[in-house]
């Protein structure tokens, strides 16, 4: 659609300016309304997509004190489309930019919808009958140009890469929602072939997840007769993943710093684990200690400071919009990382911890 597309490029060019005009909002919101509108026969199929990447560009460029009150009324709309299961992959950003911006109150009325949808969309990894999101198309896919499969990768990875938002966010309710569809997914991983991006969404919330729980290990295969073997699996896949680089990663500074990031929070949650959990410290806590040692070395080698880490992550926004000045999201967001454990707990403290739970067991 002609307007959304002008509209989006104006706001990613000159960022709160334009959404805050008068004269645009007099179009904007109207626009907004009528776009995300599904109670209207074929509207979802039609412009339903388009007008969540508005309304994402518009989030990420908005200021509270001036937006505020017309950001809050969408949420009743918001609402009806997460309900409805349309277009998860953006409907499920449009949320968590929201949430920065307004707080928990959001996501609290949708706990159950969430929780629901989550174990849905995450059902093409742990479903029996699942091949990793390599699903056929049916001839009414074929019609309209969709490829299933893609289509169902895509959603799954949006949805562990919301939860993991979310359980930054906010801990305790993210990992409310968000726990049993991680969990179900990490059951199956062990003997499981899984599409590569698949993997990679899923390891990230499960980080996330181990850190708030870190007997989830334990208590996910606790019925399982190979428990101590798929534990040990789960753990070196883990570390597997995070640890490999690609050749563009490594030609780029900002990458490296983003990679970082990523093992530094699994080396935490996992020498947490260690802590934790006798199973996971007699079965994994060896290969553990190793991996945080390595990165203990190359930590003190660059010298990292937390704001070079915020930096680095808060590109999420960025990618967002364009050029133009961000809104208080990008503040919310900075704030938000600045507090994470992830980030902020020291990774020496963590690997020395560990190494005590390792030797007690002796």
């Amino acid at each position: 659609m002609l307007q959304t597309e002008v509209l989006n490029h104006l706001i990613m060019k000159m960022g709160y300016s334009t959404v805050e005009n008068s004269h645009v909002q007099t179009v904007l919101f109207p626009l907004l309304d009528y776009c995300t509108d599904i109670s209207v026969v074929n509207r979802a199929e039609t412009l339903l997509e388009d007008g969540l990447r508005l309304w994402l560009v518009t989030l990420v460029s908005s200021r509270l004190t001036t937006m505020g009150p017309s950001l809050r009324n969408m949420l009743p709309r918001l609402e009806a489309i997460l309900r409805s299961g349309l277009e998860p992959h953006l409907s499920l950003k449009v949320l968590q930019f929201n949430a920065i911006l307004l707080g928990p109150q959001v996501v609290e009325p949708l706990a159950s919808v969430l929780r629901y949808m989550l174990l849905n969309l995450t059902n093409c990894i742990h479903s029996e009958q699942a091949g990793g999101g390599d699903t056929t198309m049916d001839d009414d896919d074929r019609s309209k140009g969709i490829d299933r499969g893609v289509t169902t990768t895509r959603d799954a990875v949006a949805a562990l890469s919301f939860a993991d938002g979310l359980m930054q966010m906010f801990p305790d309710l993210g990992l409310s929602i968000c726990s049993p569809a991680i969990s179900k997914v990490i059951a199956v991983l062990p003997g499981k072939s899984i599409a590569a991006p698949l993997v990679d969404a899923s390891f990230h919330s499960f980080g996330r997840m181990l850190w708030m729980s870190p007997n989830c290990l334990d208590e996910i295969f606790a019925n399982d007769p190979n428990q101590d073997g798929k534990i040990a699996f789960v753990v070196s896949t883990y570390i597997s993943v995070v640890t490999s680089i690609s050749v563009v990663v490594m030609l780029s500074a900002q990458a490296q710093k983003v990679v970082f990031i990523d093992q530094k929070g699994a080396a935490l949650s996992l020498c947490l684990a260690v802590c934790r959990s006798p199973r996971v410290a007699r079965v994994a806590g060896q290969s553990i200690l190793e991996f945080t040692r390595r990165l203990l070395e190359v930590e003190s080698k660059s010298k990292i400071d937390l704001n070079a880490l915020v930096e680095a992550t808060s590109g999420t926004t960025r990618k967002v919009v364009g050029d133009g000045p961000l809104g208080d999201s990008a503040a919310r967001t900075a704030e938000i990382l600045k507090s994470d454990p992830l980030l902020t707990v020291s990774l020496k403290d963590a690997c020395g911890n560990a190494e005590k739970a390792m030797a007690s067991m002796l």
